[in-house]
């Protein structure tokens, strides 16, 4: 079994022994903290138990491998693998992280850069002698930079300047009010306290849909968040560079809904890629089933 476990959605899919898909499940998503990690469990189990009822397979699997957002660090990791260990789902259990199985996904053991913005974003990269580096991936406070939360948090910014006359009028003002059910602006205070994460990355595709229909401010956003993910591939490809790598010898994987093949993000972020003369890994990337090949990996 694999899971690929975002701040947007959860994702199972069980395999057999030779690795032929037999049941996919899905549940909302949740990101695993240091505060607790049982929303991101929670949405673990509930995608695994319909994976395995579309499959006609019981729980326990031989081996659950889950790729968690929020899993990079050791402390949220281990509560994770304890806490789903617990729930008998599996013989054995492993917790990374969703972008471990987004690039065995693309990748397997092999090289190449992947490139992921969805609620946020973050890089990786692994040379042909095994280095790894990674750029991004610090959360919403430090970073996400042209992720789905960066985008609406600052369409909202840009809202409520031009609510008072701070900065220029833009389309974003009815759009996200219209979006979000809203009879008075000044509701977006109350909405953003209470708003997850995933509801603020929820508005990207309004804002990416108004900067589509020409609203300059949206444009702005929209341009700005495809040049902060480029940075992340450059910093990559600097690394790899002082390291001795030739970075034209590695692939690029674009993962997440806002860039990967149909994304909105897509066309203005191949714009900006295209004179770094990376060759673009052209099969979809299925991280839920790369989580399931690092599961089959498992012994012991």
């Amino acid at each position: 079994m694999g899971v690929d476990a975002g701040g947007t959605r959860a994702v199972a899919v069980v395999v057999d022994e030779g690795g032929r898909e037999l049941g996919r499940g899905r549940a909302a998503g949740a990101v695993a903290t240091v505060t607790s990690v049982t929303p991101a469990v929670d949405a673990v189990a509930a995608a695994v138990r319909e994976a395995l009822a579309e499959a006609g397979v019981e729980a326990p699997v031989g081996h659950l491998w889950a790729g968690l957002a929020g899993a990079g660090r050791e402390l949220v990791r281990a509560g994770a693998e304890a806490d789903l260990a617990a729930l008998g789902l599996a013989e054995r259990v492993r917790v990374g992280t969703d972008v471990e199985a987004a690039f065995e996904s693309a990748f397997g053991e092999g090289p190449g850069i992947l490139l992921i913005a969805g609620t946020g974003s973050i890089a990786l990269c692994r040379s042909a002698s095994g280095e790894t580096f990674r750029t991004g991936g610090w959360g919403a406070r430090l970073g996400d930079e042209g992720g789905g939360y960066w985008i609406g948090m600052h369409a909202l910014g840009a809202v409520a300047r031009a609510e008072d006359g701070r900065a220029q009028d833009t389309a974003l003002r009815d759009a996200l009010t219209r979006r979000l059910g809203l009879t008075d602006r000044a509701e977006l205070i109350d909405w953003v306290d209470r708003a997850t994460k995933a509801e603020v990355a929820g508005l990207a595709p309004t804002v990416l849909e108004a900067a589509a229909a020409g609203d300059p401010v949206a444009a702005s956003i929209a341009t700005d968040a495809a040049a902060a993910l480029r940075t992340h591939v450059v910093a990559l490809l600097e690394r790899l560079e002082r390291a001795g790598v030739e970075p034209d010898a590695m692939r690029l994987a674009l993962w997440g809904g806002l860039i990967e093949t149909g994304g909105p993000l897509r066309p203005t972020l191949d714009r900006l890629l295209a004179p770094l003369g990376l060759t673009v890994h052209a099969a979809p990337v299925d991280p839920p089933l790369g989580a399931a090949r690092l599961a089959m990996r498992l012994t012991g």
